[in-house]
């Protein structure tokens, strides 16, 4: 084992555990979605006789039409915090595929993606980002973003190729959709059972500042030093 893969792998050890049931989350929620996903056009089209020409307008038009509400998920992350945006946008995804396993007309299935398209996985990237880059320091994120997008390409891998095999046994398009509704709970269940961050305090030299320091107390920062204004930031 050459000497750089010992240094990366001891710098993965060094990820603590709430990153890792984070990773784990992301890639039960993306294999979950890719597991249906694929197949939603082709299930409109061929069981409720929807033309491909509205599948289009459907899932193409309406998720520009709800694109500005995404703009609102950094705002809303900050506010209610990483955690809580997460266990949303994953019961969109319940909420999505759940729905589409028995819907019956083409304004359902529209409801349905607006909703996803503005609270589901938009909502999702922006708080496992963030939370990201709250459970790591700067000079780790790199790494940390790289892994948590090897368990995003794992999943969209992993996902069509299961819905593949047992459409081939005779499971159904809505029994597959249910499938999936299940994979988004237990991404939510992994993610609701996050440890707990632990309370952390860093003190830094501030390079503006001479004298001061910066003191980050769990995701609160605030400046000490002279001139202390106080800045917080919700996590």
């Amino acid at each position: 084992m050459s000497s750089r893969l010992k240094r990366s792998l001891l710098e993965l050890r060094s990820f603590p555990g709430q990153f890792w049931v984070l990773t784990l989350g992301i890639l039960i929620y993306v294999a979950a979605a890719a597991l249906a996903f694929p197949f939603e056009g082709i299930y409109l089209h061929r069981k409720l006789g929807v033309s491909m020409s509205m599948v289009g307008v459907v899932f193409g038009l309406v998720p520009a039409a709800v694109m500005p509400m995404q703009f609102w998920g950094g705002h809303l992350t900050d506010r209610l915090g990483r955690r809580w945006v997460i266990l949303l946008s994953v019961s969109m995804g319940v909420v999505w595929f759940a729905g589409f396993a028995f819907v019956t007309q083409v304004w359902q299935v529209a409801l349905l993606v607006a909703i996803e398209s503005s609270l589901g996985w938009p909502l999702f990237q922006t708080a496992s980002n963030a939370m990201i880059a709250d459970l790591l320091p700067p000079e780790k994120r790199q790494e940390a973003f790289s892994v948590s997008r090897v368990a995003m390409n794992l999943g969209v891998v992993v996902g069509p190729a299961a819905a593949g095999l047992a459409l081939g046994f005779g499971v159904t398009f809505r029994e597959l959709f249910l499938a999936a509704a299940a994979g988004c709970a237990a991404a939510g269940k992994a993610k609701a059972q996050t440890p707990a961050a632990r309370r952390r305090v860093l003190l830094a030299a501030d390079q503006s500042n001479e004298g001061g320091a910066v003191m980050i107390i769990s995701t609160r920062v605030c400046r000490l030093g002279p001139e202390a204004p106080a800045a917080q930031s919700k996590a």
